[in-house]
């Protein structure tokens, strides 16, 4: 009898990609031909990539480098879709971008992806907000934005590349504890109003996301 264990799967899981899961992250742009490319512009062709096209994208992902990381959401160990981190709009800040295969949309799962990712960036010294950009239609988007405690801070136009979006994007912001109770943000909270010009006093950009980079994230 091997003396290997099987790994165990979970049910809800966060974590990085590896060509292994190819198939599923095929499946799951393929389930959602009329689903990604409603207010996402490369989802207008993500439908139609291939295996070997999935195993290239996956690839990529694991070379990015900060601030950029890429994690599958994942249930019972396949992949429906996945959530990203970027640069944000200001040094002190990260965008969040998330999608889960049509299947699988309302499940909340997007949901508990944000809420997790974001207690992680949170937790970096040098992050002050986490923003999110949604299309005005892409209600599903917001809904999700809006459950992890984001508040709508602004919009403005986009070339909506062909998609069913009616260019204009709605941004949310969610700001950090260190944030919120910084002296110069006092007379804002609890308001929708946001001054992009606060600082933690002991601000510095780290050079990794040593936080978020663990091969699985525990959940």
């Amino acid at each position: 009898m091997s003396t290997k264990r099987k790994k165990l799967k979970k049910p809800f899981e966060i974590r990085e990609l590896n060509i292994f899961d190819s198939k599923d992250y095929q499946k799951a742009l393929n389930e959602s031909k009329d689903y990604l490319e409603h207010f996402l512009d490369w989802g207008i062709n993500a439908s139609n990539y291939d295996l070997e096209q999935c195993k290239n994208i996956i690839t990529l992902m694991n070379l990015e480098k900060h601030p950029n990381r890429t994690f599958g959401i994942c249930i019972w160990g396949k992949v429906v879709g996945e959530i990203s981190i970027g640069e944000g709009s200001r040094s002190d800040g990260l965008q969040v971008t998330y999608w889960v295969s049509k299947k699988h949309a309302g499940k909340g799962l997007c949901s508990r992806a944000l809420k997790n990712i974001v207690d992680k960036c949170v937790l970096m010294e040098y992050v002050n907000f986490v923003e999110i950009h949604a299309d005005k239609r892409n209600l599903a988007s917001q809904k999700v934005a809006r459950n992890a405690g984001f508040v709508h801070y602004d919009s403005y136009e986009y070339e909506d590349h062909g998609t069913l979006g009616i260019g204009i994007m709605d941004v949310f912001i969610y700001l950090t504890p260190r944030a919120r109770y910084h002296s110069t943000m006092a007379k804002f909270f609890g308001k929708q109003g946001l001054d992009l010009n606060i600082r933690p006093d002991n601000w510095r950009r780290k050079q990794d996301l040593s936080l978020i980079s663990t091969k699985t994230m525990a959940f």
